[in-house]
């Protein structure tokens, strides 16, 4: 593959990440990109510079890290990486909801037991009585 050919793409593929972590409501920053996506990565952690990386269009995920990213942004692997297909994954946990609530509820599951508990007496404060 051409240089060129090659920046296109992750110029492409750039704009596509943006462009998911923007319908999820999540910073394009360096910081907050590497910071969320370690808390689903497990060994496939990231640097801030690797996640700067994707974000200028340096660079391309591996596949393994690809499949994190797309699975936590609520899009498909082939859209993200490619373009291709569509992008909402339909096999999230509440595929009618809206991909904002479909994270929310994502992150909520991946937080230990006492802090799930936390938030539901949070919410159940928020939330008025019937």
């Amino acid at each position: 593959m051409q240089k060129k050919d090659l920046a296109s793409k992750r110029l492409e593929f750039s704009s596509r990440l943006t462009m998911a972590l923007a319908r999820v409501g999540i910073d394009a920053s360096p910081s907050v990109v590497a910071r969320r996506f370690n808390a689903r990565a497990g060994e496939e952690s990231i640097t801030r510079y690797g996640a700067r990386k994707w974000l200028f269009g340096e660079a391309l995920p591996s596949q393994a890290r690809l499949e994190i990213l797309a699975q936590w942004l609520c899009v498909t692997p082939q859209w993200l990486r490619f373009g291709q297909g569509d992008i909402d994954d339909a096999g999230q946990i509440i595929p009618d909801a809206p991909v904002i609530d479909r994270t929310l509820l994502q992150d909520l599951l991946e937080l230990q037991a006492p802090s799930q508990r936390l938030v539901r007496d949070l919410v159940s404060l928020l939330v008025p009585s019937s």
